[in-house]
């Protein structure tokens, strides 16, 4: 397996690039999204980790330079948190895509410009689209769940309630339990 090695070279120069300047959340989320869709390879679990499903830290994405949706959203994620942006204003969110073939299951992360539990603009940063739209923008794209350290949010009629503790998400709960969290 060949390692991208100037990944985490060019991950130094975006952390100093948003953490150096007063911007707010949503730019540095666009700073961020570009970062990972532009240096980030997708491939497969089943390829990478030889499982149907991993979700990958931080560290390891950035180390292999390759992942799926939930790896970039999870990367995504964690570098949003790690520069500034409070956790109740960044998720993980479980989705469909609805593709031109089929539906496909689908991770992305999602950021409020306000607190989760507030009626405001869900931004949606993704592997798919190179641009951050807000889920209104995305017709394509069905939100069932999203997630953060510790909550689980739903979306139900037009309101966003607290559905249950985010540990409880199996995969989720290995991944911050391998991350000591």
């Amino acid at each position: 397996m060949a390692l991208k090695n100037n990944i985490r070279e060019k991950y130094k120069e975006l952390v100093e690039k948003i953490t150096g300047f007063p911007l707010p959340h949503l730019l540095k989320c666009i700073y961020i999204n570009d970062f990972f869709n532009q240096n980030i390879d997708y491939q497969p679990d089943v390829v990478t980790y030889f499982k149907k499903d991993y979700w990958a830290t931080l560290d390891e994405t950035l180390k292999r330079g390759f992942g799926d949706c939930e790896d970039y959203a999870i990367a995504k994620y964690f570098t949003c948190l790690q520069n500034g942006a409070p956790s109740s204003f960044v998720g993980l969110g479980y989705a469909t895509w609805f593709n031109y073939q089929k539906p496909v299951k689908h991770m992305v992360t999602v950021f409020h410009s306000q607190n989760l539990l507030e009626n405001n603009e869900l931004w949606i940063l993704d592997n798919i689209e190179e641009t951050i739209y807000s889920l209104t923008q995305r017709p394509e794209l069905r939100i069932h769940f999203y997630f953060n350290n510790t909550d689980v949010y739903k979306i139900e009629d037009g309101k966003i309630k607290v559905i249950g503790n985010s540990r409880r998400l199996r995969l989720w709960d290995d991944l911050l339990n391998r991350m000591n969290i």
